[in-house]
C-alpha cells in the first residue's frame, strides 16, 4: 500500500494572498478539506483569492498543475486564461477542486515562481474513507445434510469512490466452511463506487462433528491508504446450527433360546430413524461381532428386505464375509435404497445361525457399521444383543460332561413330536429333588400356558403338557426351570415341539 500525494505547482509572476494576507509569508497556508466517509459526492471545493499587492501591473503565466488528478485550481467566476494581466490590487476569486475518486490521503503544495522568488504559499490536505453497508449476520438454519450447502453474500459499496479489499479471514469455528473463489481472486480486489463484490461460501458438514451451535466470523479487511498506513475491518456473522441425524442399528432376539438342534435360527438385523439423504449408508459394510464360537452365521436371508435381490429391488449384492478367527461377520451393501427410504424401522437382512457345543452357554452379538467412508451428519448407535444356549435336544449329558459338572437334570425331546392329539411329554432324570416350573410360548414369545413350581425327587420323571390346551397349530417353545429348596436357580432348559391340529 502507498500514501497516494502530488506535489502540483502554480506558476505566479505576482505576488499573492489569501484572505487580504501579503503572499509573502514564513509559514504556508493551509487547506484542509478534512474526511470523506463514504462519500456521495465526486468534487467539492474550497475559495481562495488571488491578489496583486504590488505597486504594478503583473503577468500571471499560469494555474495549470502538471497533475491535476486529486486537486485543480480554475479562476472562481470567470474562466482565467494562461498569460492574464493582474492589474495592482486586484483580486481575482481562485477555486481549489478536490477530485473525490479514491480512498486515501491527499495533498498538494501550490508555489509561486518569478524570477526572484520559489516558495510554498498553500498546502492543501484531503482524505477519503470508505466501507461496505452494513452486512446482517447470516444464518444457514438447521444443517442435517452433508451435501455441500452454498450461499453468496454480498458486500456494496455505497460511496462514490472505490473500495480495496486486502485480505479476506476466517476466524471462530470455521470447520467446514470454505470459498471455492478464492484461488482465481487477486488481491487487492477493489469495488467499484455504487457496487456489488459477491463472495461465494461453502459449507459442508464437518465429519464426526457433533450436535450444537456454530459460528464463523468473515473479517475483511481494508486499506485506508492514509499516512499511517492503517486498517479497518468489516465483519460480517455466519452462524448455523448443526443437527446430527440418530440412527439405530438393531439385531432381535429369537422368541426362544437356540439349541444344536436349531440350525438354522434366525436374528433378523434392522435400522431404525430417519435415514433420508443418508447416501454414505447406500454402500457401506454392516458389521456383526460374535463374542465367541457358541453361534456361527451360515447364511443371509434376504427375504422381504432392504437387501432383497431382483427386478424392481436392489442389485445383486456382493457376498458376506465371515471372520472365523476374530468371529466378525461383515455384510457389504452396494446400492441400496437406504437413503431414498421413509423413516419407519426397516429390515436390512436376516442372519441364518447354528449353535455349536461348546463350554460357553451365553453369546453377545453387537451390530455395528463398518464405514467405507467417516460419517457426516448422522451416527448409528450400536446395539448388544445377549444369546443364551439352550442346552437340551439331547445335548444335555455331552454339554454337561463338557462344562465338567454333574447334570442337576437332563431332559429327553418331546414326544410325540409334532403331536396330533394327546399329551406332549418332556422325560427327565433329576440328581437331586428340586423345585421344577415350567411354560409354554408361542413363536412370537408369547406365553400360552405355565405351571408354577411344584417338588420334584432324584430320579426319573416326566412334564406333561396338555395338547388340548393348545390353541392352535404352530411351533411351540417349553422353557423348564430347576431350582433348589433356597430358590437358587440350579437349570433353565428350552426345547421346542409342534401341534397339529
Amino acid at each position: 500500500m502507498e500514501i497516494k500525494t502530488t506535489d502540483d505547482r502554480i506558476t505566479l509572476d505576482t505576488l499573492r494572498a489569501i484572505s487580504g494576507e501579503p503572499i509573502l509569508r514564513a509559514t504556508p497556508v493551509r487547506i484542509d478539506f478534512g474526511t470523506y466517509t463514504n462519500p456521495n459526492i465526486n468534487i467539492d471545493t474550497r475559495l481562495d483569492t488571488l491578489i496583486n499587492i504590488g505597486t504594478f501591473e503583473g503577468i500571471v503565466y499560469s494555474l495549470r498543475q502538471t497533475n491535476p488528478k486529486f486537486f485543480s485550481v480554475r479562476g472562481q467566476l470567470i474562466p482565467f486564461p494562461d498569460n492574464s494581466t493582474i492589474a495592482e490590487q486586484q483580486q481575482i476569486p481562485l477555486a481549489i477542486d478536490f477530485h473525490i475518486i479514491e480512498v486515501g490521503e491527499f495533498f498538494v503544495t501550490i508555489f509561486a515562481f518569478n524570477d526572484s522568488r520559489f516558495q510554498p504559499l498553500v498546502i492543501v490536505h484531503g482524505k477519503v474513507k470508505a466501507n461496505v453497508d452494513s452486512v446482517v449476520p447470516l444464518s444457514l438454519g438447521n444443517i442435517s445434510s452433508c451435501l455441500p450447502l452454498d450461499t453468496t453474500f454480498q458486500l456494496h459499496n455505497p460511496s462514490k469512490v472505490r473500495i480495496a479489499i486486502s485480505k479476506i479471514i476466517r476466524g471462530g469455528d470455521t470447520a467446514g466452511f470454505s470459498f471455492p473463489d478464492f484461488k482465481s481472486l487477486n488481491f487487492p480486489i477493489f469495488i467499484d463506487a455504487d457496487s456489488i463484490f459477491s463472495l461465494h461460501l461453502r459449507y459442508i458438514f464437518p465429519a464426526d462433528s457433533l450436535n450444537g451451535f456454530q459460528q464463523v466470523k468473515i473479517i475483511i479487511e481494508r486499506p485506508t491508504f492514509d499516512e499511517l498506513l492503517s486498517l479497518e475491518y468489516d465483519t460480517i456473522i455466519v452462524t448455523l446450527a448443526r443437527n446430527t441425524k440418530q440412527l439405530s442399528l438393531q439385531a432381535l432376539l429369537p422368541p426362544y433360546n437356540p439349541s444344536a438342534g436349531d440350525a438354522p435360527f434366525s436374528i433378523p438385523v434392522y435400522l431404525k430413524g430417519d435415514r433420508l439423504g443418508i447416501t454414505e449408508l447406500d454402500n457401506d459394510t454392516i458389521k456383526i461381532h460374535f463374542s465367541n464360537d457358541l453361534i456361527e452365521p451360515i447364511g443371509l436371508n434376504r427375504a422381504l428386505s432392504l437387501t432383497e435381490e431382483g427386478a424392481g429391488k436392489a442389485p445383486t449384492q456382493p457376498p458376506y464375509v465371515w471372520d472365523k478367527e476374530k468371529h466378525i461377520l461383515s455384510v457389504p451393501l452396494y446400492n441400496v435404497a437406504i437413503s431414498t427410504g421413509s423413516t419407519q424401522s426397516v429390515l436390512l437382512f436376516t442372519i441364518l445361525c447354528a449353535t455349536y457345543l461348546t463350554p460357553d452357554t451365553t453369546i453377545n452379538v453387537k451390530t455395528s457399521v463398518g464405514y467405507v467412508s467417516a460419517p457426516c451428519a448422522f451416527r448409528v448407535a450400536q446395539n448388544l444383543l445377549t444369546v443364551n444356549y439352550a442346552n437340551e435336544c439331547g445335548n444335555t449329558t455331552l454339554r454337561d460332561l463338557l462344562l465338567n459338572g454333574k447334570p442337576a437334570i437332563s431332559v429327553s425331546q418331546p414326544h410325540p413330536n409334532p403331536s396330533q392329539s394327546g399329551n406332549i411329554i418332556i422325560d427327565y432324570i433329576s440328581a437331586s429333588d428340586y423345585l421344577l416350573s415350567w411354560q409354554v410360548c408361542n413363536d412370537r414369545g408369547t406365553m400360552i400356558l405355565s405351571r408354577s413350581a411344584y417338588a420334584i425327587t432324584q430320579g426319573q420323571g416326566a412334564v406333561t403338557v396338555p395338547a388340548s390346551e393348545i390353541p392352535a397349530s404352530g411351533s411351540y417353545y417349553i422353557t423348564i426351570t430347576i431350582t433348589d429348596a433356597t430358590g437358587i436357580g440350579q437349570k433353565q432348559i428350552t426345547t421346542k415341539f409342534s401341534v397339529i391340529k
